[in-house]
């Protein structure tokens, strides 16, 4: 889903367990072969709450039976980790009294008495076996590239792929738009794929709502989605006016979009971790030697958390145009202002404010700016 609407972990945090009392949902491990480890419990971070940490055991011996409580609320994901392993087990808190039988040495467990747990357990396994028989289709493409294949071959592995991928992709929208919990809904949401499909996306998200009416998480989410889309409802177009902006550049100090008024500007977005954003970059330095700073400004913003990645990188590139920051991402003023719905994106603004050319290739970003500004 190219809904960027992140799944976020800002901390850790002690949260006292309602041990015994009414409404704590109670889980029963049966663990095996896990000597002497450290087993937590933490509800997982969905739709910007934090991860805490409900509960924690110790296994004293090889076959251990330890109990732990997930506090009175509304049904969560929740997760039983052991120290120092890759050990990761969902579970749903749909019931109140919830056993799980877990093999440390084989990784195996299973569930009882949650549905839910195990619905979202059998979706979880098909999903890797899909994606391991997709590792397997692109290993045997690159081997018949290798060998010199015909290209009737490759075509052939090729469309063997893209159906298996259309699979795992459809199973995906079919899981979290059927499922009956509330938490596996929240659990695989975002592995569902509109890309654009905006209208698609509202329905999704709306029948969501429909189904959980009581549920807090889903309806957060609901709202947030919806908020969302609106930005894109009404997109810029050539013409148009474009709002101000105004972020902190690279020395900490706020910039504004209308300080370049009088001269055209070339507004681009991008991120440290954004590939496709290196091709823009090149071009950018044609441009900056092309066109003075009296005739043509460009100003990048980097839509990333990670300022002091995006400070060296602007360092070691001798970037010689104005660098912008906005730290909050999808959720920041650039995104809500501007209304891009990907990186990279650019707008090329007349010295009146006005759009002049949006969207342009990295490619041609060169000959298309050069024709408008000559």
């Amino acid at each position: 889903m190219k809904v960027c609407l992140p799944i976020l972990i800002s901390c850790i945090l002690l949260f006292g367990c309602d041990k015994g009392k009414p409404g704590a949902t109670k889980i029963t491990l049966y663990i095996e072969s896990a000597y002497h480890k450290h087993v937590l419990l933490e509800q997982v971070a969905m739709n910007k709450e934090p991860a805490l940490l409900l509960d924690s055991s110790f296994v004293k011996t090889g076959l251990d039976t330890i109990v732990l409580y997930v506090p009175k609320g509304e049904e969560r994901l929740c997760q039983l980790k052991v120290e120092d392993s890759r050990m990761q087990v969902y579970v749903i808190t749909d019931t109140k009294d919830i056993t799980v039988n877990y093999n440390y040495s084989t990784g195996r467990y299973s569930f009882e008495g949650s549905p839910a747990s195990n619905s979202l357990k059998t979706f979880r396994e098909g999903q890797v076996v899909i994606a391991t028989q997709t590792r397997d289709i692109k290993a045997a493409i690159d081997s018949l590239k290798t060998n010199h294949a015909s290209k009737k071959l490759i075509d052939s592995a090729n469309h063997k792929l893209d159906l298996v991928l259309a699979g795992y992709f459809k199973r995906n929208f079919s899981f979290a738009d059927t499922v009956h919990s509330p938490a596996a809904f929240l659990a695989t949401y975002n592995t569902v794929d509109f890309d654009t499909d905006y209208q698609g996306l509202k329905k999704f998200i709306n029948a969501a709502g429909q189904r959980f009416p009581n549920h807090t998480g889903v309806q957060a989410l609901k709202k947030s989605t919806l908020d969302y889309i609106a930005i894109f409802e009404k997109q810029y177009v050539i013409g148009d006016v474009l709002p101000e902006l105004i972020l902190p550049d690279q020395n900490g100090k706020n910039f504004s979009t209308y300080s370049t008024k009088g001269k055209y500007l070339l507004l681009d977005f991008w991120a440290t971790w954004c590939d496709q954003c290196i091709k823009y970059a090149e071009a950018k330095k044609k441009l900056a030697k092309l066109f003075p700073a009296n005739k043509m400004e460009i100003v990048s913003v980097a839509i990333d958390d990670n300022k002091a990645v995006w400070q060296n990188i602007i360092a070691q590139e001798k970037y010689s145009w104005a660098q912008l920051i906005d730290e909050k991402m999808w959720e920041g003023v650039a995104f809500k202002t501007i209304k891009f719905d990907s990186i990279p994106y650019n707008f090329l603004i007349s010295p009146e404010g006005r759009i002049v050319k949006k969207a342009i290739k990295a490619d041609s970003m060169v000959l298309v700016i050069s024709a408008i500004l000559k």
